[in-house]
């Protein structure tokens, strides 16, 4: 069984980015056991945060530091890896492949989500119907919920200063 301690969670390269900075968020997964497929979907709110890219980290074989196993036989089945900025929501489902593809152990990352902050407000970041696959000894696969947490985001105003300069001329 998945340990107590598994989580995913959603972490963010800034808690307070300004405006027109890049903010990325790592979906990671801490103290897997037997991991062979991951269902994780990320919000967010589409007036603040402007998708640039969503990539998945599957195949610690191919991504140092990613999730789950593959071989050239049997790659990971990425299902789902779709992102719609008119929703504010990024899906990732996929799994292990093969009956010889070891189940994944252990500590990292899924995605790699990259925005560009549009605006001040609530960046709305959240994890949602995230559930995780495991494969038992036995060949069968489980579905459990893990814990959850996401990175408070607060973006603020522009770094590009508005205020003119005064400049005083002697007379």
């Amino acid at each position: 069984a998945f340990a107590q301690s598994t989580q995913v969670r959603a972490e963010a390269s800034t808690s307070q980015p300004r405006v027109g900075d890049t903010l990325t968020i790592n979906i990671k997964i801490s103290d897997a056991q037997d991991l062979f497929g991951v269902d994780v979907t990320l919000d967010w709110n589409p007036s603040v945060l402007t998708l640039i890219s969503a990539t998945p980290q599957l195949g610690v074989e191919s991504h140092t530091g990613g999730v789950l196993h593959e071989s050239s036989s049997y790659p990971v089945d990425v299902v789902n890896n779709d992102a719609s900025q008119s929703d504010g929501e990024y899906h990732l489902l996929a799994t292990s492949t093969g009956s010889t593809t070891p189940a994944f152990t252990g500590s990292g990352t899924m995605a790699i989500v990259t925005f560009t902050v549009t605006s001040t407000g609530t960046t709305g970041l959240a994890l949602n119907d995230v559930e995780l696959s495991q494969l038992a000894s036995d060949g069968t696969i489980n579905l459990v919920n893990p814990s959850t947490s996401v990175d408070s985001v607060t973006p603020l105003g522009s770094s590009i200063s508005t205020t003119p300069n005064a400049s005083v001329s002697p007379t």
